[in-house]
């Protein structure tokens, strides 16, 4: 076989990514994030009904310990935390490590975020979400804006009451904030 038609692809490939230094770090930002879940509830009887649960959390990214090659994604490894209000007010639901897809265009793509959202009364929903971080900079590359959407998301557990057990889909939309703006203060 041509040599040369093994490494076309390869070679096209490392085009598409762009190199480290035009990823823009969200090191120590915070995001405001709106989350949905429709979900069936399904009782002890495995009656299922439609329900819904909504809220508000907060996700912070720091920058990881690992480059994001280690990881095997072409982009930044962010160590992670999300917020939620729950029975004795804010506190984090969850925490994990995660690497980025970079896009050229600057976005950057967490590929399947698995987390816990703990909420008041016994509600909580575990999701896996593929997230998209579009991120906005000025001509000094300094961000301007950043908006987070839902690729594909579910909510593969939870409960909208502490009793039954809900599935279905899901779906977070957000946008960067100020840390002055939280609703808490955070310890660190």
């Amino acid at each position: 076989m041509n040599r040369s038609i093994l490494l076309a692809p390869a070679a096209v490939l490392a085009l598409a990514l762009p190199c480290a230094a035009q990823v823009t770090s969200l090191n120590s930002y915070w995001f405001r994030l709106e989350v949905k879940a429709k979900v069936q509830a399904i009782d002890g009887l495995l009656e299922a009904e439609p329900a819904q649960i909504k809220t508000t959390a907060y996700l912070h990214l720091e920058q990881g310990e690992l480059p994001g090659d280690d990881v095997g994604l072409p982009g930044p490894v962010y160590d992670w935390e999300i917020w939620t209000e729950q029975d004795g007010g804010w506190a984090v639901s969850d925490t994990g490590t995660d690497g980025v897809i970079a896009t050229t265009d600057g976005d950057q793509i967490f590929p399947d975020l698995d987390f816990d959202l703990h909420l008041k009364g016994g509600v909580f929903v575990s999701g896996r979400a593929t997230l998209s971080l579009h991120v906005t900079t000025n001509a000094q590359q300094l961000v301007t804006k950043v908006r987070v959407r839902t690729l594909g998301g579910q909510c593969v557990n939870g409960s909208t009451d502490g009793v039954d057990f809900v599935v279905g889909g899901l779906a977070l939309k957000g946008k960067w904030v100020y840390e002055i703006d939280l609703p808490f203060v955070d310890p660190d």
